[in-house]
């Protein structure tokens, strides 16, 4: 990223940090969690996959590139609904606060190896594994949600230009921050970050390179869109918060974003 964006300095000042996601989540988990995600693969090689997120979990360093032992199990329990309990994952498939850690912490791990080129080619719907995230660490609480904002400033910061998804990485960014805000803060950081995620869709769409797969705003510069739903939910729910009271014109900036994402 350019260090003289002004996204620069206000990614600085939220604290970037690739293990900030991580470190929150490890006192909070222990093997019965690892336990649950080695089986999500149907059961095949569960010790094998145990043995690999220990030594993740422990805080060696993530393979590269991710190989299929622990990605496979990471990705299949990405995809768990821990509030809905109709949803039927691969098993014991946990609910509620459980369920959200589990998820939580295969999301970060996805997250954290994707900052690695080897392993971006083996990464694949980086935007539905945000929206997983952030969707889990709301739920864990402000803490939670604080850590995965640094983790994603972080990331944020060392994404190439050209990687179509970072976008989302943007608007990932916006949907914690304002979950986060505080009335005693200026609107001036939030007016920024609208305008950055609405700049970062129009530099994507008019790109003379860029794939467009559909007219809907943000959600449309993807193929990957098994979570689109959640993008929009979470959307309403953040941004159009009246208990929040957000100040103009940041106000307005995050209900037209709302707005165009619910279409």
């Amino acid at each position: 990223m350019d260090k003289e964006n002004p996204i620069h300095d206000l990614l600085l000042r939220l604290g970037p940090s690739e293990s900030a996601l991580l470190d929150w989540l490890r006192p909070r988990i222990d093997d019965t969690h690892l336990h649950e995600i080695a089986l999500a693969d149907y059961g095949f090689n569960e010790e094998e996959y145990f043995q690999v997120l220990k030594r993740i979990y422990d805080g060696q360093p993530i393979p590269v590139p991710l190989p299929w032992v622990p990605s496979e199990a990471l990705e299949l329990t990405r995809w768990s609904e821990p509030d809905d309990p109709d949803y039927v994952s691969p098993p014991p498939n946990s609910k509620g606060t459980r369920g959200h850690l589990i998820r939580a912490f295969c999301c970060a791990v996805l997250l954290k190896a994707g900052d690695e080129l080897e392993t971006m080619d083996y990464i694949h719907a980086e935007n539905d594994t945000l929206i997983q995230c952030v969707a889990s660490v709301l739920h864990l609480g402000r803490e939670a949600s604080e850590s995965a904002l640094r983790f994603l400033a972080w990331r944020v910061s060392r994404l190439p230009e050209e990687y179509e998804e970072a976008l989302f990485f943007a608007m990932a960014v916006l949907l914690l921050y304002a979950a986060l805000f505080q009335p005693d803060q200026d609107g001036s950081d939030l007016s920024l970050l609208c305008e950055w995620v609405l700049a970062e869709e129009i530099r994507v769409r008019t790109h003379p390179h860029a794939l467009i797969k559909t007219e809907e705003w943000l959600l449309g510069l993807t193929f990957h869109k098994q979570r689109h739903e959640v993008w929009r939910r979470l959307a309403h729910e953040v941004l159009i918060d009246p208990a929040k009271a957000f100040p103009e014109p940041a106000a307005t900036k995050m209900r037209d974003i709302a707005m165009r994402l619910s279409g």
